[in-house]
Order: C-alpha cells, then sequence, then structure tokens
C-alpha cells in the first residue's frame, strides 16, 4: 500500500516519522511525473502550477534534514538542489533524470521503514509529536 493510501485509511496519530517521510516522498515522484507529462503535451500553463507544487515539497524535504547527523543529510540536500534546478527548466530530461533521483531515494526510505518504525516505537528515535 502506498504512502498517501495508508495516509487515507489510518489515523495520523498512529503514524511513524518514516510513514510521513515516505508521503512527502511520493508527493514528490508524482508531482514530477506529472510535470513531465505536462512538458510531453507542451502544456506551459498546467506546468507551471506542478513546478511550484514539486518545488514546495522538494522545500519541505530540505527543510526536515538534520544536517548534523553524518553526510546522507548532505547527500540528499544536494540530491534536491540538483532536482529542484531541474525543475526551473523545461528539459524532459532534466525532469526525468528527477523522477529516478527522487524515485531511488523513495525506494531507499521503503526498503528501511519496518526498521525505523520499530525504532521509533523502541525509542530509539524520537516520535512524532502533534501537540501545540
Amino acid at each position: 500500500m502506498n504512502a498517501y493510501n495508508r495516509y487515507k485509511s489510518n489515523n495520523s496519530l498512529s503514524w511513524a516519522r518514516i510513514d510521513m517521510l515516505l508521503l512527502v516522498y511520493e508527493k514528490v515522484v508524482n508531482s514530477l511525473s506529472e510535470g513531465i507529462r505536462l512538458l510531453e503535451q507542451n502544456n506551459q500553463k498546467d506546468l507551471l502550477l506542478v513546478r511550484l507544487e514539486t518545488q514546495r515539497v522538494l522545500v519541505t524535504i530540505i527543510d526536515g534534514l538534520n544536517l548534523e547527523v553524518g553526510e546522507t543529510p548532505f547527500q540528499i540536500l544536494r540530491l534536491c538542489q540538483f532536482v529542484m534546478e531541474q525543475t526551473m527548466t523545461d528539459s524532459i530530461d532534466g525532469w526525468r533524470s528527477s523522477l529516478k533521483i527522487m524515485q531511488t531515494l523513495r525506494e531507499g526510505f521503503e526498503a528501511i521503514q519496518e526498521e525505523a518504525r520499530a525504532a521509533e516505537y523502541n525509542g530509539q528515535i524520537s516520535s512524532l509529536n502533534f501537540a501545540g
């Protein structure tokens, strides 16, 4: 089940950080796919909104990176910066490369989701805090 469908079927208070992260990555993958479709149709009008949405989600990913915990967050930052640059263009190849990058990142997080969920439930990773 993809992250968005999991979100629709569950109470968000029972979510682990990895679930939220996968939802964000799924959103950027879907947005990039839509941008590619619009570029193929030469639909510049609708592409503008998709471009902005894609970049908004990328900023969300970047904002959530903890750059104090090793090299991996820096690598993700660099990849997100590259994707951001590509989405500023009308290059279908650039958007396709960006899609492959974000799919690969998402797949990497999917591969560790059970381990990450267990670590959060066991207190090794701090839980999401929904309290205001």
